[in-house]
């Protein structure tokens, strides 16, 4: 579909083309991957998964979260094909949810808006872990509350320059975020195989549940503990969303940004189980992971790295060049977050359901880019992360950022199901949506999407 068409399309649903269409699907995908960064999960879940259920429940619960998640995606893809516009899920629920689209539609958009803000929350967060880990590895220093809001808010404040900077900056950026991810995972499963002298048997890593049903900080439920593990994979696969609200500023979007969304989603569930696996097979003492006056401080990742290198050379110094890898992953994945963020903020704005709608809702003059909506969406997260500051603080921020995440889920089932229900019959993917279609559909998720990337 060519871009003058896909401004009518928009134009016939009510909104004005507003940003340059200057992003490709390679750039749309780029962002949509580095979102769900496999480095920026594994950095954050991967002590929680290890803690309640041990390897099984983070192997296994990839798996089953992988395919439920993609699941949603498809059928977020074939809704994006049909309505390819910037604020995507609460957009589509007021084209879809009939006489109550306008209510449906304002609680998608506040579910999608406060998700997509613990995302970014949850990512910067875990992005300061692994500075704190490096200082901890290189200088033995613990980094207290203080000094860790300080930095999550400059990784913060950096990934806001960046998202505000101009579509060829933001593209480059988020294209060699991808390269460094995809090499990243290879290069440091590789480096650990190679290193560490011990392999875990498989039987450890398919097998091995902790049975923690006795713990005063669980329930007795082994089941309900698993369902907790999984939570590392739900963590990580979380944000393909992206190329929904990226879909107004790329070319032919009615394919390239569903396509991309869909390789994303796979593309990472790939590189991610290959690095947890990667670890998994190369703990060399189980018991250590998570031990508090270790090298780690009970920071699961870096204490891992730290014993590979510490068995075969002594020390684990040299573990601090693993955790740069991932440091350098999460300040792009919080960039990626930053820049979906605003995105959803700026439609929302325009649709004048935020406070001070008509300030957020300006595009810069030079570049067209939503630039208050960035720094809208880097406020937010700061605001939250001062709450580690008070008493109690650390689980109201975990708190806040899990009823985030299930804000999200809401904001992606609701579309789904006006489009299942209400709009069963009426809605028509891809481009036959807009009546003057060249691509015929039957109403099946995909069809209209494969014919138009094989021509």
């Amino acid at each position: 579909m060519s871009d003058v068409t896909l401004s009518y399309g928009l134009k016939l649903m009510g909104v004005k083309q507003e940003f340059k269409r200057q992003l490709n699907g390679q750039a749309c995908f780029g962002l949509s991957f580095v979102t769900m960064s496999p480095f920026v999960g594994i950095a954050s879940g991967l002590s929680y998964a290890w803690y309640v259920g041990g390897p099984a429940a983070a192997v296994w619960g990839w798996k089953v979260v992988f395919l439920m998640n993609l699941c949603t995606c498809l059928s977020l893809a074939e809704i994006l094909s049909g309505l390819p516009c910037s604020g995507g899920p609460y957009f589509w629920t007021s084209l879809l949810g009939g006489r109550h689209g306008a209510l449906l539609s304002w609680i998608t958009g506040w579910c999608n808006v406060l998700g997509l803000t613990a995302l970014t929350a949850s990512t910067a967060e875990a992005t300061t872990y692994n500075v704190v880990g490096l200082v901890q590895i290189l200088a033995g220093v613990a980094l207290s509350p203080g000094y860790q809001v300080l930095i999550l808010q400059g990784i913060l404040v950096v990934a806001g320059v960046v998202s505000s900077s101009s579509p060829t900056m933001l593209t480059r950026c988020m294209l060699w975020a991808a390269f460094i991810n995809v090499a990243g995972v290879m290069f440091v499963v590789l480096l650990l195989f190679t290193v560490g002298p011990w392999r875990q048997s498989p039987s450890f890593v398919f097998a091995s549940f902790y049975d923690r049903s006795m713990s005063p900080f669980t329930v007795p439920s082994n089941e309900y503990l698993w369902i907790q593990g999984i939570l590392l994979a739900l963590g990580t696969l979380t944000g393909f969303d992206s190329c929904c609200h990226l879909s107004e500023e790329t070319k032919g979007a009615s394919s390239s940004a569903p396509l991309a969304m869909l390789w994303s989603m796979t593309a990472c569930a790939v590189m991610g189980y290959a690095l947890l696996l990667g670890m998994l097979f190369c703990i060399q003492d189980p018991d250590n992971l998570m031990n508090p006056i270790a090298a780690g401080a009970g920071y699961a990742p870096g204490q891992l790295v730290w014993d590979v290198f510490a068995s075969r050379f002594g020390t684990g110094v040299w573990s601090s060049s693993v955790l740069v890898i991932f440091l350098l992953a999460g300040v792009m994945s919080t960039t990626a977050c930053v820049t979906t963020t605003s995105r959803m903020m700026f439609s929302f704005a325009r649709s004048k359901a935020l406070p001070c709608s008509h300030f957020f809702s300006r595009l810069n003059g030079h570049h067209h880019m939503p630039v208050r909506a960035v720094w809208l969406a880097v406020l937010f997260p700061c605001v939250m992360s001062m709450l580690v500051l008070i008493p109690a603080g650390s689980q109201f921020f975990g708190d806040m950022v899990s009823f985030g995440f299930a804000g999200l889920q809401l904001a992606h089932g609701l579309p789904i199901l006006c489009r299942l229900t209400i709009s069963r019959h009426s809605f028509q993917p891809g481009l036959s949506t807009w009546g003057g279609a060249a691509v015929p559909s039957a109403g099946s998720p995909l069809p209209g999407l494969l014919w138009q990337w094989w021509h």
